[in-house]
């Protein structure tokens, strides 16, 4: 039998110990569920802005869309409840986009004589179609070869196009 603080717990609609490890377990599946189908979702993206690439268009994607397009909704404020800061997002974008590059491996990509082992980094861009040039420190191309593959007047990003 229930001792009387835990009866009026159970009556008042509060949850037990017992069943809040059980409720914290449950969300420990669900975000590592989401964490995969972000990862899949990732994945696809950098496949197919790959292959656009290889056809000739310098497509990406800003970290906006990214982390819309990774979640599967329209737009950051859907997943967020707020609009992209680049000092408190910046780092956590380009995080999962380096973790989608370790988890499918870099993506060689061919413009001409000119290649890079493409990351899903190299997609990402501002608004303007900008990279940092900070980002380059850590790719293992030059900001010149990637704009050999992504020449600035050639840059644009992603609008509605399907991607498979």
């Amino acid at each position: 039998m229930r001792n009387g603080e835990e009866r009026q717990a159970l009556f008042n609609g509060e949850i037990s110990e017992k069943n809040k490890d059980f409720r914290s377990n449950q969300k420990v599946i669900v975000e590592e569920n989401n964490c995969e189908s972000m990862l899949s979702s990732g994945i696809r993206l950098f496949r197919s802005l790959s292959i656009l690439v290889e056809k000739g268009d310098a497509v990406g994607v800003t970290y906006e869309q990214f982390w819309a397009l990774i979640h599967g909704v329209n737009d950051f404020e859907e997943v967020e409840g707020r609009h992209f800061e680049l000092t408190r997002d910046v780092k956590k974008v380009l995080s999962v986009a380096h973790r989608i590059t370790a988890t499918n491996g870099r993506i060689k990509l061919n413009c001409g004589e000119a290649s890079i082992n493409s990351g899903m980094d190299s997609f990402i861009w501002d608004s303007q179609c900008r990279r940092f040039k900070s980002v380059f420190m850590s790719t293992p191309y030059s900001e010149a070869q990637w704009l050999s593959i992504f020449p600035n007047n050639k840059r644009r990003l992603l609008k509605s196009e399907r991607l498979d």
